[in-house]
């Protein structure tokens, strides 16, 4: 089963993927984008998410940068 799903960053542009197989995760998602994870918190859909989160159909991944506490 063909899936689409797109990749949002704050500050960046929201890119767009086509997945052949079907079969993805957050981690396969944003290498596909050329993001990392670290220091952002993951959320798919508004719900937070994993690396090993699948990605389905539709789904969007979002990036946004993690805030750090005053000292």
């Amino acid at each position: 089963m063909n899936i689409t799903f797109k990749v949002a960053r704050l500050g960046s542009a929201v890119k767009e993927f086509f997945e052949p197989n079907g079969d993805t995760n957050v981690s396969a998602a944003l290498e596909k984008a050329g993001y990392t994870a670290e220091g952002y918190d993951i959320s798919v859909n508004g719900e937070a998410a994993r690396e090993s989160s699948p990605v389905t159909d539709g789904d969007t991944v979002y990036l946004v940068p993690r805030l750090k506490a005053g000292s």
